[in-house]
């Protein structure tokens, strides 16, 4: 058996299932006629002849054949020594990548699909180094005038909170990238999702569309928070304020200015020595904290390097506020910090879920949001794999069907998910923070979603 490294740019997300026999198995003549590419990958790739990209679902050295999986089928294919191996060290090594993502080029002996190649996926393959941007490259490109700079979460996220420049282009969204990207197919580009596979997954999409200067920042919005304020949209602000969401406002100037008028609910924190102000401000790391006025930057900066991981500043004056019809007070404002953040809406507790994994419920269904290639063990029953990206296509199921619990390891693809799902007039609810169910219904590892 011949081993071979190389970049593979297959893209297959989808769910796995069950085992191939030890003895071998043959096609039958629905599986030799079913389509060879899982549904996700169609979403980047169109179908080759010759070629089969699914997930790994079983593998026999003995029987020398495997199983894929395409979530709507499954398909057996034989191999032998002449196979070539890509990202994998032998068949041996194949058993470790079971439920991954795999892009076989197949030729047919006597009805039989024979593997010529196997690889595996990998997203971090399928993106070539130079097209990964360090935090430092990414602040760099923010300062480009020529870079269009693409947020991909969903909309809601990003009126919350998003890197300064930088454009809402949702990533599920496919059918909308153009009007958000640059008419010259060779300008350059670059895009952040929340940190994971999301990016990289629509930087190939973008590519397919004809883009050929398209750059990445992979660790995400969630790194940049950890060095860096982020910018707030008005709308977002105007809700969390009727709503009473528990965020902080702060404007950054002197207290005879905010008595003549001022956002409804801002606290007057005048600049002053750091010291004097930090036992002032609650501490929790995840507050959300808005911060406008001049020296707002200056000021969203210093709660950064408190270790403040949510902290935004409001891109506009009271004037400005006032003219879009917002509310706005009037008076002294208080200096007095008093945090009582309020949990976001859709939310579940850890109990609560814990309690679901446990103790399932006809009307509510467990989701997992991961990619296959994340998995790396089967979960309990009731809980359903439905990869991110795949969320638009099983929008109607999820929409009439079971109230959806979304989850995932660190919460954000959990909130996009429940974005997604009530932005269509569903109901659902979702864990904020992370959470992986293992077989047993007990959590793997929990996580906050502004933890480093």
């Amino acid at each position: 058996m011949r081993a071979r490294t190389a970049r593979s740019t297959a893209i297959a997300i989808t769910l796995a299932g069950a085992a191939l026999a030890a003895n071998g198995a043959t096609p039958s003549s629905t599986e030799a006629s079913a389509p060879s590419m899982a549904a996700f990958c169609a979403g980047c790739h169109a179908p080759t002849p010759g070629t089969m990209m699914g997930f790994l679902d079983t593998v026999s050295d003995k029987a020398q054949a495997l199983q894929l999986d395409f979530g709507t089928h499954k398909a057996v294919v034989s191999f032998d020594r002449d196979t070539v191996l890509k990202n994998v060290d032998s068949i041996s090594d194949l058993q470790n990548y079971k439920r991954k993502g795999f892009l076989v080029t197949v030729e047919d002996r006597g009805g039989r699909k024979h593997a010529t190649s196997i690889v595996r996926f990998d997203i971090a393959e399928a993106i070539a180094d130079d097209e990964k941007l360090s935090k430092t490259a990414f602040k760099a490109a923010l300062d480009d005038p020529s870079m269009t700079v693409l947020d991909v979460r969903p909309t809601p996220m990003y009126q919350a909170a998003h890197v300064p420049g930088a454009v809402s282009m949702p990533a599920p969204a496919v059918a909308d990238y153009p009007k958000h990207l640059p008419e010259d197919r060779s300008a350059p580009v670059v895009l952040y999702g929340p940190g994971g596979c999301l990016g990289p997954t629509t930087s190939l999409r973008v590519k397919q569309l004809g883009y050929s200067d398209v750059k990445i920042y992979p660790l995400g919005f969630a790194d940049w928070t950890k060095t860096e304020p982020s910018v707030v949209e008005p709308r977002w602000l105007r809700r969390a304020i009727h709503e009473d969401l528990g965020v902080i406002v702060i404007v950054v100037r002197g207290g005879e200015a905010v008595a003549a008028g001022a956002i409804h609910g801002t606290l007057n924190i005048p600049l002053g020595p750091p010291r004097a102000r930090r036992p002032r401000f609650p501490p929790r790391a995840d507050a959300h904290i808005v911060v406008y006025g001049e020296g707002s930057d200056d000021a969203a900066r210093q709660l950064v390097t408190w270790g403040y991981r949510a902290v935004r500043v409001l891109p506009m004056d009271d004037a400005d506020w006032a003219r879009a019809g917002n509310p706005v007070a009037t008076g002294p404002a208080s200096s007095d910090i008093v945090y009582q953040p309020k949990p976001k809406p859709g939310t579940i507790t850890l109990d609560e879920f814990v309690q679901l994994a446990k103790q399932p419920q006809e009307d509510v269904v467990l989701v997992d949001l991961r990619n296959p290639i994340e998995v790396e063990e089967p979960s309990i029953d009731h809980v359903v794999n439905i990869p991110f990206d795949l969320i638009p296509e099983r929008m109607e199921s999820l929409t009439s069907g079971p109230t959806p619990v979304f989850f995932c390891p660190t919460g954000a693809r959990a909130e996009m998910a429940h974005s997604l799902v009530t932005g269509a007039g569903g109901k659902s609810r979702f864990l904020a923070s992370g959470a992986i169910v293992g077989r047993d219904g007990g959590l793997r590892s929990t996580r906050p979603w502004w933890a480093p």
